[in-house]
């Protein structure tokens, strides 16, 4: 109720910054459907990557942290590829038959070509190779 006076009589000054307002510079997350059930392709040639970001984890933790999704029409491979990024370095891609849906989602809210964030989770600790599943919804949607 306050916040509305404030915004009624407050006579135009600086733009509200509310836990409601949302930052444009801001990069929007994909929705997770809690099951982390969407393999991330690639991981294979990024173990090294893989082992400094979880070497940044405690032991014995597997905590859920933030991948930057990131468009490469540049790829030989796949003009629609799109990278999976953790502090600017490439870990992954998400996976081929995905990536359609993901740039469709950017382009429903007018963010195409744009980049976003997926929430990911490190797997196979205990194994030879360490990989990503990343938690997304079918269809991608913000």
């Amino acid at each position: 109720m306050f916040s509305l006076l404030k915004r009624l009589f407050s006579g135009g000054g600086a733009a509200e910054t509310g836990p409601n307002t949302r930052d444009p510079n801001r990069l929007r997350r994909l929705r997770g459907d809690g099951e982390f059930s969407v393999k991330a392709a690639g991981t294979s040639h990024y173990q090294a990557e893989l082992a400094a970001v979880k070497g940044g984890f405690r032991k014995h933790s597997n905590p859920d942290f933030l991948l930057d999704v990131v468009p490469e029409p540049t790829n030989p491979h796949d003009a629609n590829a799109l990278q999976l990024q953790h502090d600017g370095t490439l870990v992954g891609y998400i996976p081929a038959f995905m990536t359609s849906e993901v740039h469709d989602a950017l382009s429903r809210v007018g963010q195409e070509g744009q980049r976003c964030r997926v929430l990911a989770r490190i797997v196979g600790h205990d194994k030879a190779s360490l990989g990503l599943r990343l938690n997304m919804q079918r269809p991608a949607r913000f």
